[in-house]
C-alpha cells in the first residue's frame, strides 16, 4: 500500500433523493482547496463504565453517538454555487426567461436549433449562454430566434455537433430589445413600447443587470447609466427599481434611440417561510476517494450522507480569491471501503471553473442606507458573509448518529473592514441606521449578486493604525426585510458584459 497523497484525492457530490439516499446520477466533480477538506470522518462519542472494582483499572469504552459534520473550503465559481445554492438558502430557485427552467443541459446541437429536454420555448430575443461543447462556435452568448419548442432552443451560427461524454448547457442570460425599445425613464425606471417585461420570468427583488458593454450598440448612450440595478415593481412596460441597489447615479432620462438594449438576468434565490410552497430542506451525499491506499494500492472511498448544508461564509480578502466555506450537518460518513458506490465514477467534469477575485472582478460593492441609498462605505479593505440555516443535529434512541437535521432560523451576518473616508459608517451603530449591503461579482462564466438589504450595525469601532488610514471595523446582523420579506437574495448571472 502506498502513502496517500493530497492532490490525487477526489471529491464529488450529489443532491439526494431522499435523506440519506444517493441517486445513481448526477454527481457532479467539486474543486475544494488545499487542506480544504476537513472533518470528513465519523467523529464517534464514546463512554467508559467506572464500575467499582477490585482491578483499579479503566474498562472498555463504548460507543455512545456519532457525528458526521464535514466542512468544504474552495474558491467561489459558478459551479460550485450552483452544486450547492438551493441547500444554502433551502428554497426552489427562480428561473427567468418565462419558461419556468433557466438552465438546459443540451443533447444534441444542429446548425440551428440546441435540443433540450423540456421547457426550452423562450421568446425570440431571449439571451442565453452556451458552455461546454467542443465546438467554439456553439458557445458564448447567443439570441433566440423565432419559433422555439418545449425542446428545441433556435439560434444562429450554431455548427452541428454531436453530444456524447460530456454535458453541455444553455443557459438564460436575459433579454435583448428591438431598436430603440428599451429606456431609462427619469427615475431610473426600465420602460419599453413593444417588449413584455411580465414574460420574462423575473421577481420583485431580483437583481439585473442593465446594458452591454459600454460604447456599444447595446448599452445607453449616457456615460454611466447601467449595471446592477434591484427590481421593484414588474409591469408590462416598466421595470421599477430601488435607489437603495442601482449602480448608477440618475440624471435625466434616456430612451435607447437607436439601440438594442441588453437586460441581464437569471435565476434568483432568497429566504422563505417554512409554509410556503417554494421552502425545502434538500441533502447531499459526497464522496471522498483516496487513491493507493487500499490493499494492491487500491483506491478507497468513504460517502458522507444526509448532509444539510448548515451554513455558508463568502470571504473576500484584499488581493485575493473569493473563498466559499461550507459546513453540513449530516447522518454518517461511511468507513473507507474499495467498493465503490453507483453513479460517481460517471460525475460530471468541472465546467464553470473561472474563479472570482477582489480586484478585477468585483464590480458592486457597497454598504448603502436601506431608505435613500446614500453610500455609507464603499471603500472596503475585506468582507465576509455568512449565512446560517441554524440546523440541529437529532439524536434519538435506536439510532446511532444523527436521526435527522432540525432546521432552525436563518441568520445572516457580515464582518467587515472599511477605509473611512466620510461620518456615515460611524454614524450608522450609535445611530441604529438601517443599511443595505450589496456585492455583485463577475467572471468568464458569469456573475452573482449577493443583496442583503436589511441589516444593523452591532458593533463598529475604530481603529487607528501606524501610519495607516483611519479603519472601521463593522459587525453587521442582517433581519427580515419589511418590503422583500427575505434576509438575503442571491441573484446569478450566466454572462456578464465586459466592463
Amino acid at each position: 500500500m502506498a502513502t496517500g497523497k493530497s492532490e490525487a484525492v477526489g471529491l464529488r457530490s450529489v443532491l439526494e433523493t431522499s435523506l440519506g439516499i444517493a441517486p445513481t446520477t448526477g454527481w457532479l466533480t467539486l474543486q475544494p482547496d488545499q487542506g480544504g477538506i476537513t472533518d470528513f470522518y465519523l467523529k464517534t462519542t464514546t463512554v467508559a463504565p467506572s464500575p467499582i472494582s477490585t482491578f483499579r483499572q479503566m474498562e472498555a469504552p463504548e460507543l455512545v453517538d456519532a457525528d458526521a459534520a464535514p466542512k468544504i473550503t474552495g474558491d467561489l465559481t459558478m459551479d460550485h454555487l450552483y452544486a450547492f445554492r438551493e441547500g444554502a438558502m433551502l428554497v426552489v430557485t427562480k428561473h427567468s426567461g418565462g419558461t419556468g427552467q433557466s438552465r438546459f443541459p443540451v443533447s444534441a446541437v444542429s446548425s440551428t436549433v440546441y435540443t433540450v429536454a423540456a421547457l426550452g420555448a423562450l421568446q425570440a430575443g431571449t439571451l442565453i449562454s452556451a458552455k461546454g461543447f467542443t465546438n467554439a462556435a456553439n458557445n458564448g452568448l447567443k439570441v433566440v430566434g423565432a419559433s422555439s419548442t418545449g425542446t428545441t432552443i433556435p439560434t444562429s451560427g450554431l455548427v452541428a455537433e454531436t453530444v456524447s461524454g460530456y454535458v453541455p448547457y444553455a443557459e438564460v442570460a436575459g433579454f435583448r430589445g428591438a431598436s430603440g425599445d428599451i429606456g431609462i425613464d427619469v427615475n431610473g425606471n426600465i420602460t419599453s413600447t413593444i417588449a413584455d417585461f411580465t414574460t420574462m420570468g423575473l421577481n420583485v427583488g431580483q437583481v439585473i443587470y442593465v446594458g452591454g458593454a459600454p460604447g456599444t450598440a447595446f448599452s445607453f448612450a449616457t456615460a454611466g447609466y447601467g449595471g446592477y440595478v434591484k427590481l421593484t415593481g414588474i409591469a408590462a412596460h416598466l421595470l421599477t427599481t430601488s435607489v437603495v441597489t442601482r449602480q448608477w447615479t440618475q440624471v435625466a432620462a434616456d430612451a435607447g434611440t437607436g439601440k438594442t438594449i441588453d437586460l441581464r438576468f437569471g435565476s434568483w434565490l432568497r429566504e422563505v417561510a417554512l409554509d410556503d410552497a417554494a421552502y425545502q430542506e434538500p441533502s447531499y451525499a459526497m464522496e471522498l476517494s483516496i487513491p493507493g491506499i487500499g490493499a494492491g494500492n487500491a483506491t478507497v472511498f468513504c460517502y458522507a450522507q444526509g448532509q444539510t448544508l448548515d451554513q455558508i461564509e463568502i470571504t473576500s480578502a484584499a488581493k485575493s480569491l473569493i473563498k466559499l466555506a461550507m459546513t453540513f450537518s449530516g447522518t454518517f460518513v461511511t468507513s473507507p471501503s474499495t467498493i465503490r458506490a453507483t453513479g460517481p465514477s460517471t460525475a460530471q467534469a468541472v465546467l464553470e471553473r473561472q474563479r472570482f477575485n477582489t480586484v478585477t472582478k468585483l464590480r458592486y460593492l457597497r454598504f448603502t442606507d436601506a431608505t435613500t441609498g446614500a453610500v455609507v462605505s464603499n471603500k472596503i479593505s475585506s468582507w465576509t458573509l455568512t449565512h446560517k440555516n441554524g440546523v440541529t443535529p437529532l439524536k434519538q434512541q435506536g439510532t446511532f448518529g444523527t436521526a435527522e437535521n432540525i432546521v432552525g432560523k436563518a441568520e445572516v451576518m457580515i464582518k467587515a473592514e472599511l477605509y473611512v473616508n466620510q461620518t456615515e459608517g460611524i454614524a450608522a451603530a450609535p445611530n441604529n441606521t438601517t443599511i443595505a449591503f450589496g456585492a455583485g461579482l463577475n467572471n468568464g462564466d458569469g456573475g452573482i449578486f449577493f443583496d442583503v438589504p436589511s441589516t444593523k450595525w452591532t458593533n463598529a469601532p475604530l481603529t487607528f493604525p501606524a501610519n495607516g488610514p483611519v479603519m472601521l471595523s463593522a459587525d453587521t446582523a442582517g433581519f427580515r426585510d419589511a418590503v422583500g420579506n427575505y434576509t438575503m437574495g442571491i441573484s446569478m448571472f450566466a454572462d456578464l458584459p465586459a466592463s
